[in-house]
C-alpha cells in the first residue's frame, strides 16, 4: 500500500462509531499481531518493552533511526521532534506560508514541520509568543496534542489517578486512561509532568496505527536516516528526516482497501448480532441494529452514505438515560474486539 494509503488510514481516526457505535467512544489498540522477531536497530533488542511498537512506527515511517543504526529509545524528545512525528502520523502536508514564533527561522530543520502543525492547529505555543523547540516535551503535553488531533473521547470506568494533575491538561489525560492509551504506575500515578522517551512516543503512536497484515519492516540500510535533517537543505521536503511527499492513492489500492474494509465489517457485524440478547434495554438492541445494518450497507457499497445513517443512530442514543449508554457501551467494549474496532476506525474515517 502506498504511503499516502497509510496517511488516509491515521488520519481518519476522528468518527469511527459514526458507523461503528455512533457514540463518542473509542477504545484501544491491540498490537498482539505485531511481533517481530527481527532486530532493526542495534540497541533494540527482542526483549526490549517497546520494541514492537518502536518496529512499527519505523515500518510507517513515522519515528526513523540514527545513521549508526540505533534508535536511542531512552533519549527524551524535543517539541520539535515530535510535531515532526505527528505530521507523519496523521500525513499533515498542507502548511502556513509563515509563523509568528519569534524563535523560529526559515533555516531551521523543523520549520516547514511548523508551518505545517500550525495549519492542523494543533500547535499554539507560549503567551510570549516562542515555540521552544528544543524544550523536551512532557506526557500531558503528549497526550493534550493527541487527543485535539484525534477526537479521543472519555471511556466510562476509567481508573482514578493518585496524583495532581494540572487543570488544563487532566481531561485529554484522563481521556488517554479510559482508553488505555496511557498506564497508572505502580503507584497508581499518571506522572503527567514527566518528559517522554522516544520508546514512550513510539508506544503511544503505535496504537493510533492501523496493523496490516502482510506489512514487512523496511529493509535495515533505512536506519541511515536520520531523525532530524542534518541541515537547512532538507527543508522543502514534507517531514523532518526528508521523507518524499506522499502520491495519489490510485483506484486498485482504494478497492483492494475497501475489499479489506468489507471483511472487516462483516466480522463486527457478527459480533455484534451474536450478543445482541446482552444489551439489557430493547432500545439498546434498537441501537446495535441499525449499527450492524450500517455495517452491512457500507460493506456491500463503499458509496453507501454512512454518515447520514450514523447521525439516526447518535439521535437515538441521545435519548437513552444514562445507566443505558454505560450499558452500551461496556457490552461494546467487553466483547468486540479492540483491534477489530481500530482497525475500522482507522480504516473508515
Amino acid at each position: 500500500m502506498a504511503m499516502i494509503a497509510r496517511g488516509i488510514i491515521v488520519k481518519k481516526t476522528i468518527t469511527i462509531l459514526l458507523l461503528v457505535f455512533s457514540l463518542s467512544f473509542l477504545v484501544y489498540a491491540d498490537n498482539s499481531n505485531t511481533t517481530n522477531t527481527k532486530q532493526i536497530f542495534s540497541d533494540v533488542t527482542a526483549e526490549h518493552w517497546a520494541k514492537e511498537a518502536i518496529d512499527k512506527v519505523y515500518a510507517k515511517k513515522i519515528i526513523f533511526g540514527y545513521p549508526n543504526g540505533e534508535f536511542k529509545p531512552d533519549n527524551l524528545v524535543t517539541r520539535s521532534e515530535f510535531i515532526a512525528m505527528v505530521n507523519r502520523m496523521m500525513a499533515y502536508k498542507e502548511a502556513n506560508q509563515t509563523t509568528e514564533f519569534v524563535d523560529v527561522k526559515p533555516t531551521d530543520w523543523f520549520y516547514k514541520d511548523l508551518l505545517i502543525a500550525e495549519k492542523a492547529g494543533y500547535i499554539k505555543g507560549f503567551e510570549d509568543k516562542t515555540f521552544r523547540a528544543n524544550d523536551n516535551i512532557s506526557k500531558e503535553q503528549v497526550c493534550a496534542i493527541l487527543v485535539r488531533i484525534t477526537n479521543l473521547k472519555a471511556l466510562p470506568n476509567a481508573p482514578k489517578p493518585a496524583d495532581k494533575i494540572a487543570a488544563w491538561s487532566e481531561p485529554s489525560m484522563m481521556i488517554m486512561l479510559s482508553n488505555r492509551m496511557i498506564s497508572l504506575d505502580q503507584q497508581g500515578k499518571l506522572n503527567p509532568t514527566v518528559l517522554v522517551s522516544r520508546a514512550f512516543v513510539a508506544d503511544i503512536m503505535s496504537k493510533f496505527v492501523l496493523d496490516e497484515q502482510g506489512t514487512e519492516i523496511e529493509k535495515e540500510s533505512e536506519t541511515n536516516q536520520p531523525e532530524m535533517p542534518p541541515s537547512s537543505s532538507d527543508n522543502n521536503q514534507t517531514g523532518s528526516s526528508g521523507t518524499k511527499p506522499e502520491e495519489e492513492t490510485t483506484t486498485a489500492e482504494n478497492n483492494d482497501e475497501h475489499a479489506v474494509t468489507k471483511e472487516k465489517c462483516e466480522e463486527v457485524a457478527n459480533t455484534l448480532e451474536a450478543v445482541i440478547s446482552e444489551f439489557k434495554t430493547e432500545s439498546e438492541r434498537d441501537i446495535i441494529r441499525m449499527i450492524i445494518q450500517n455495517l452491512n450497507a457500507y460493506a456491500a457499497d463503499p458509496n453507501y452514505d454512512y454518515k447520514s445513517a450514523a447521525e439516526r443512530a447518535r439521535d437515538k442514543y441521545s435519548n437513552l438515560s444514562s445507566e443505558e449508554k454505560d450499558d452500551l457501551m461496556n457490552v461494546i467494549t467487553k466483547y468486540c474486539d479492540t483491534s477489530t474496532l481500530i482497525f475500522l476506525k482507522d480504516k473508515l474515517f
